[in-house]
């Protein structure tokens, strides 16, 4: 690859992860949000459900590393300290503060390519964070978190409506639905956990935290008009979040995005390839009936393989 074309591929890799660190941000403000609903309503404390919900979001905890406000019983990691983990800690690479901070890293890397007051709103979004990382309490946390996910979707918004079609448009946006599209899965395989005080209701009709999790990203509604279901059964909410075309972040629908996407770029057989069997791996979640953690697992698996294609094809040296 000559200089140019090195740059470029570099600049490419500045806005893929720009994208995703956004998303980032905001899926998981979403997701930490849905948690702190679903505790609050709870019946019965379960006193390791920070620990679950660090599981589903792949995030690795070092109690070493983090300064512990109360904690759990012995064996188990206290709430509190997860969530300061997940939201406002520096040692933890994915969290709420190191996503914004390092979108601002990448965006500042490819700011001759983004408009003028996009490098504003992300400073502004940064300093607020860093802000509020000394803030303590539940509802100080849900407030500013709920800040977080409206100035990430102005970003975005400005991003997606501003920039030129092109090579610079596209990896951002393949960086934005990569996001969705695996923390999709992630956050179902949360949701579809044990719930002990459902163990008696199979069918998980009404579940505190699929209402919870569907409020958090803002889909209650759309799952409400779209089929008229009031009562929310878990199946049904599943083949929802997945497989409905009509849901902007479904899984398949971000997978027949990003598919367009990558069909606009150069050398994409391998990616092709690999968007095609990420999306039948997805689609073999809807009507998976009991037991469809297995099947989004595989899904999860399959667009990482997605990514990794995309790294070697595009952004390796």
């Amino acid at each position: 690859m000559n200089e140019e074309g090195a740059m470029l591929s570099r600049i490419a890799a500045h806005l893929y992860w720009a994208g995703r660190q956004v998303m980032r941000a905001e899926d998981i403000s979403r997701a930490v949000i849905a948690h702190n609903a679903v505790s609050l309503t709870a019946r019965r404390k379960n006193a390791n459900d920070g620990a679950i919900l660090l599981a589903a979001l792949e995030q690795p905890f070092s109690e070493k590393s983090e300064k512990l406000g109360k904690r759990g019983k012995p064996g188990k990691i206290g709430e509190e300290a997860v969530l300061r983990h997940l939201t406002s800690s520096r040692a933890n690479p994915n969290s709420v503060r190191s996503c914004v901070r390092l979108a601002r890293e990448n965006m500042r890397a490819a700011r001759a390519m983004l408009p003028e007051e996009i490098w504003a709103q992300i400073t502004h979004l940064n300093d607020a964070v860093n802000a509020a990382a000394a803030k303590r309490g539940r509802r100080e946390r849900v407030r500013e978190l709920r800040d977080v996910i409206l100035q990430c979707r102005a970003i975005v918004g400005v991003l997606l409506t501003t920039l030129r079609r092109g090579g610079a448009r596209a990896f951002l946006n393949i960086g934005i639905l990569m996001e969705c599209a695996e923390m999709d899965c992630r956050i179902l395989r949360y949701a579809l956990l044990p719930d002990d005080e459902q163990a008696d209701d199979s069918a998980g009709v009404d579940s505190v935290r699929w209402r919870h999790l569907l409020d958090a990203f803002g889909l209650a509604n759309m799952y409400r008009s779209g089929g008229g279901h009031f009562v929310i059964r878990r199946d049904w909410a599943v083949d929802f979040i997945v497989a409905d075309t009509s849901v902007p972040r479904s899984l398949i629908f971000c997978l027949r995005q990003l598919q367009a996407l990558f069909s606009l770029l150069p050398n994409n057989a391998k990616i092709l390839e690999e968007c095609a069997r990420a999306q039948k791996a997805a689609a073999t979640v809807r009507g998976a009936g009991a037991d469809p953690a297995e099947k989004l697992e595989r899904a999860q698996t399959q667009i990482q393989k997605l990514h990794a294609a995309l790294m070697q094809t595009y952004f390796s040296a």
